[in-house]
């Protein structure tokens, strides 16, 4: 028997598959999903982009990364949920902290990232950086501290990632609190 965290929480670049692979996750376990994501969609009746764009608008990313994090703190705790996160969650890394689970980082290599078929442009995604590559090479190692565990997401179907995620032991993780 595998034991279960209390919650999967992804992290990772934006494009890398958080939604889709937590879909998918949270159907093979048993648990309910959550994108963070449309939490700000639903609360602004926007698209993400449309939120961004308000914020960029008035040169206020700090802005829309402090509304990011008020609604995801105005939330109630999660329970046997998967959690995919917003690809700016890694500047704000208290808000893993809110709830319990294991925060698993689903790391993508430049090059493949670039492969994706990704319009950075229309998915609300936070450029604090010059340069999509200098926001990727910033943010990479954040995602790598802040989570208890990465899995590279290069070359890999959803199902062989979500399998491997699924039948992690236990004892991969147990030397963390918070997590079951």
């Amino acid at each position: 028997m595998t034991l279960k965290p209390y919650n999967y929480i992804l992290i990772g670049m934006s494009g890398v598959g958080k939604t889709t692979l937590g879909k998918n996750l949270a159907s093979t376990v048993g648990y309910d999903f959550i994108d963070t994501d449309k939490l700000i969609e639903a609360k602004h009746n926007h698209s993400l982009q449309t939120v961004l764009n308000h914020f960029n608008a008035n040169d206020d990313i700090a802005g829309f990364l402090a509304e990011e994090q008020r609604i995801f703190r105005n939330t109630e705790p999660f329970k046997h949920t998967v959690i995919a996160t917003g690809g700016s969650f890694c500047y704000a890394p208290d808000l893993l902290k809110l709830n319990k689970g294991l925060i698993i980082h689903l790391d993508i290599s430049w090059k493949e990232l670039l492969a994706r078929p990704i319009s950075f442009a229309n998915r609300g995604f936070v450029l604090r950086k010059a340069s999509l590559y200098e926001e990727y090479s910033y943010r990479t190692p954040l995602y790598k501290k802040y989570a208890h565990l990465s899995i590279s997401c290069d070359h890999k179907s959803i199902t062989e990632i979500v399998t491997e995620i699924k039948t992690l032991p236990a004892t991969k993780f147990a030397q963390y609190d918070n997590i079951f």
